[in-house]
């Protein structure tokens, strides 16, 4: 089953001689058409995230992206399908995909799930790259039932999911740092105590270690625009763990980014990046986050929603590249 769908649409795509972020907005984009295996999806929301503007900073990737649509989380209704996957033809689905941030998307069918009626279009545009890589990078930390967990940056869109996911897989203690203002949204998310890093850094380890030492910790801020965890990390952390981010200098990104591609390890023994992946588990994985929010159990934190115009986009992710976003940035493609 299929609904007739235009020729054209507008998308957000890679463009470097774009007036921001390396992007913009492009009128009379050939809708795409979907493979055996494919859905078309209507898009209704899409969330902003960093990996969109750093992807072409990348070597090569500039040249290889030019052009293309924008995006990896999406939500929206499936308005036609290939041949293998008729079954989700006129679902609400979300997932990932390349180019989300479109009026339409194409998206493997093994990499969607359906969206619970109770989860909302904005909500669910969120749990992909967020929700998903949290959910990664907790299990990659090795934590189990019981354990106490340092979640650094515990007010982002990773780290707000990373709070909540950290309580609902057993950690028996969550530590969140944040900054003096996001103390008390933090605990509202379920962090048991929360380290403010506004004081200066000899102040917050100074709270860390009586807290600690960590079973495990989960770094949402580590990276090349921002402040460096990694050695407080390892001075809080139990003998023989490792913390776990997702973003890092440019050579600890090229090298997990080989590693994910090559399917060896390259990454260095004492701290390690996370990447989003799509894989066989990646539907049991929306699915399992969807129903936690349709169940009342795990929160979406929206700091804001964007319209589908030059303008909002743009807005969207200078909040986004402010690293200061409370939670995600969601882009109202169709209301």
């Amino acid at each position: 089953m299929s609904e007739e769908v235009p020729k054209t649409m507008k998308a957000l795509v890679y463009d470097s001689g774009a007036e921001k972020h390396g992007v913009k907005l492009a009128d009379a984009v050939p809708v795409p058409v979907p493979g055996a295996t494919q859905v078309l999806v209507r898009v209704h929301a899409a969330a902003l995230n960093p990996v969109d503007y750093k992807l072409p900073t990348f070597p090569v990737m500039g040249w290889v992206l030019g052009g293309k649509a924008v995006g990896f989380d999406f939500a929206g209704k499936v308005v036609a399908t290939g041949d293998k996957a008729a079954a989700l033809a006129g679902k609400h689905v979300f997932g990932a995909c390349q180019g989300a941030i479109a009026e339409y998307c194409i998206a493997e069918m093994e990499h969607v799930a359906e969206k619970p009626e109770a989860v909302t279009f904005s909500d669910a545009a969120s749990l992909n790259v967020a929700g998903v890589t949290s959910l990664l990078a907790l299990e990659e930390t090795g934590m189990q039932a019981g354990d106490t967990v340092l979640v650094v940056g515990g007010s982002g869109g990773c780290g707000s999911f990373g709070v909540q996911l950290a309580k609902l897989l057993g950690a028996a203690k969550v530590v969140a740092v944040a900054s003096d203002k996001n103390v008390d949204f933090c605990k509202s998310l379920g962090a048991d105590v929360v380290c403010s890093y506004t004081a200066g850094t000899e102040s917050l380890v100074a709270a860390l270690k009586e807290h600690g030492p960590y079973d495990a910790v989960f770094d949402s801020v580590t990276s090349s625009d921002d402040m460096s965890y990694e050695q407080i990390a390892r001075d809080v952390l139990k003998p023989g763990k490792v913390p776990v981010g997702i973003n890092g200098p440019a050579p600890d990104m090229m090298r997990a980014l080989a590693s994910s591609a090559l399917g060896f390890n390259l990454q260095r023994g004492d701290f390690k990046i996370c990447m989003h992946r799509n894989d066989k588990d990646t539907p049991a994985r929306l699915g399992k986050l969807a129903q936690w929010v349709a169940d009342g159990k795990l929160k979406v934190v929206t700091d804001s929603k964007v319209p589908f115009t030059q303008e909002g986009i743009y807005s969207g992710y200078d909040n986004v590249h402010s690293r200061r976003a409370k939670g995600k940035v969601v882009v109202n493609v169709r209301e």
